[in-house]
Protein backbone atom coordinates (compact mmCIF):
# COMPACT_ATOMS: atom_id res chain seq x y z
CA UNK A 1 0.00 0.00 0.00
CA UNK A 2 1.13 3.43 -0.86
CA UNK A 3 1.17 6.11 1.69
CA UNK A 4 -2.10 7.82 0.63
CA UNK A 5 -3.71 4.36 1.04
CA UNK A 6 -2.19 4.39 4.32
CA UNK A 7 -3.10 7.41 5.66
CA UNK A 8 -6.89 6.90 4.37
CA UNK A 9 -6.83 3.78 6.09
CA UNK A 10 -5.70 5.60 9.69
CA UNK A 11 -8.32 8.17 8.62
CA UNK A 12 -11.23 5.25 8.84
CA UNK A 13 -9.52 3.50 12.05
CA UNK A 14 -9.69 6.88 13.59
CA UNK A 15 -13.41 7.01 12.65
CA UNK A 16 -13.17 9.18 9.95
CA UNK A 17 -16.44 8.67 7.74
CA UNK A 18 -16.14 11.78 4.86
CA UNK A 19 -13.28 13.47 3.02
CA UNK A 20 -12.36 15.59 0.53
CA UNK A 21 -10.14 15.01 -2.28
CA UNK A 22 -8.33 18.00 -2.87
CA UNK A 23 -6.29 18.16 -6.61
CA UNK A 24 -3.70 20.90 -6.48
CA UNK A 25 -2.21 22.49 -9.50
CA UNK A 26 -4.61 21.59 -12.31
CA UNK A 27 -3.54 24.87 -13.59
CA UNK A 28 0.38 24.07 -13.88
CA UNK A 29 -0.45 21.02 -16.13
CA UNK A 30 0.14 20.71 -20.08
CA UNK A 31 -2.21 21.83 -20.76
CA UNK A 32 -4.01 23.83 -18.48
CA UNK A 33 -6.82 22.39 -16.54
CA UNK A 34 -6.54 19.01 -18.37
CA UNK A 35 -9.75 17.62 -17.40
CA UNK A 36 -8.83 14.06 -18.19
CA UNK A 37 -5.37 14.23 -16.00
CA UNK A 38 -8.40 15.19 -13.15
CA UNK A 39 -10.73 12.33 -13.97
CA UNK A 40 -8.02 9.99 -14.21
CA UNK A 41 -6.98 10.91 -10.33
CA UNK A 42 -10.61 11.09 -9.10
CA UNK A 43 -11.18 7.66 -10.51
CA UNK A 44 -7.74 6.64 -8.88
CA UNK A 45 -8.32 7.90 -5.25
CA UNK A 46 -12.11 7.14 -5.19
CA UNK A 47 -11.17 3.85 -6.11
CA UNK A 48 -8.68 3.40 -3.31
CA UNK A 49 -11.04 5.20 -0.87
CA UNK A 50 -13.71 2.59 -1.11
CA UNK A 51 -11.35 0.14 -0.97
CA UNK A 52 -10.71 1.30 2.67
CA UNK A 53 -13.77 1.65 3.57
CA UNK A 54 -15.26 5.25 2.70
CA UNK A 55 -18.40 5.04 0.48
CA UNK A 56 -18.69 8.87 -0.65
CA UNK A 57 -16.46 10.92 -1.40
CA UNK A 58 -16.06 14.36 -2.69
CA UNK A 59 -12.83 15.32 -5.72
CA UNK A 60 -12.34 19.22 -6.22
CA UNK A 61 -9.74 20.97 -8.20
CA UNK A 62 -8.24 23.92 -6.96
CA UNK A 63 -4.92 26.23 -7.77
CA UNK A 64 -4.30 26.89 -3.82
CA UNK A 65 -2.00 30.00 -5.37
CA UNK A 66 -4.39 31.51 -7.51
CA UNK A 67 -7.26 30.72 -4.71
CA UNK A 68 -9.25 29.16 -8.04
CA UNK A 69 -12.17 26.95 -7.11
CA UNK A 70 -11.23 27.54 -3.21
CA UNK A 71 -13.91 30.10 -1.85
CA UNK A 72 -15.53 30.89 -5.28
CA UNK A 73 -16.84 28.88 -8.59
CA UNK A 74 -13.49 29.02 -11.37
CA UNK A 75 -14.02 30.94 -14.19
CA UNK A 76 -16.17 30.01 -17.37
CA UNK A 77 -13.74 30.73 -20.35
CA UNK A 78 -12.45 28.59 -22.45
CA UNK A 79 -8.81 26.78 -21.12
CA UNK A 80 -10.37 27.76 -18.18
CA UNK A 81 -11.43 25.27 -15.02
CA UNK A 82 -15.07 26.25 -14.93
CA UNK A 83 -15.35 25.45 -18.85
CA UNK A 84 -15.69 21.52 -17.80
CA UNK A 85 -15.95 21.32 -13.89
CA UNK A 86 -19.52 22.27 -11.92
CA UNK A 87 -19.04 21.01 -9.08
CA UNK A 88 -18.60 22.59 -5.81
CA UNK A 89 -15.86 24.83 -4.32
CA UNK A 90 -13.69 23.69 -1.64
CA UNK A 91 -15.30 25.49 0.95
CA UNK A 92 -18.76 23.87 -0.08
CA UNK A 93 -17.33 20.60 -0.18
CA UNK A 94 -16.24 20.87 3.30
CA UNK A 95 -19.51 22.91 4.11
CA UNK A 96 -21.83 19.80 2.87
CA UNK A 97 -19.83 17.02 5.51
CA UNK A 98 -22.59 15.61 7.85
Amino acid sequence: AGQTEEHAMLLRGLGVSEVVVVVNKLDTTMPPWDKERFEFIEWSMTTMLRKVGFSSTRVVPISAFGGENVLEAPDTADGCLGAWYGGPTLIQAIDAFQ
